[in-house]
């Protein structure tokens, strides 16, 4: 079964020729205004997959469980590195994401939903409250 492992939120994400740099992490969001616009990042590993194509979907929710941001059906393709020596259950992609100007509307727990394939695999939450509070 696929695994989310090292879920993150933070300002940005940089990856280059396999590498990954997370850019101020967050352990919680404290953008300048609530209610306003805050563009944020998050990234995860998905670990045990199958190789092949598989629909990604990541869901982004207010305190109300309203999803106020998406990625709707993003395709991520999984090839085994043969020449790694790691267990199979190791092994995986590592996927980053950029939310851009994301509406919130009051201070509380947001949370990220993670779908691969139809199946809910994970949910992760964040606290935001805006500065300005």
């Amino acid at each position: 079964m696929v695994e989310i492992k090292n879920f993150l939120y933070c300002l940005n994400v940089n990856t280059l020729e396999g590498r990954t740099d997370i850019i101020g992490l967050l352990s919680v969001m404290t953008p300048e205004y609530i209610p306003g616009l805050f563009s944020f990042s998050i990234n995860f590993s998905l670990s045990n997959i199958t190789e092949g194509e598989h629909a990604l979907i990541v869901k982004f929710k207010d305190p109300d469980k309203k999803v106020i941001a998406v990625i709707d059906n993003a395709i991520v393709s999984y090839q085994k590195d043969e020449n790694s020596n790691l267990p199979d259950e190791q092994m995986g992609i590592n996927v980053a994401a950029g939310l851009q100007n994301v509406d919130f509307k009051k201070s509380g727990l947001y949370s990220t939903e993670v779908i691969l394939d139809g199946t809910s695999i994970g949910e992760y939450h964040i606290f935001a409250k805006g500065k300005n509070k």
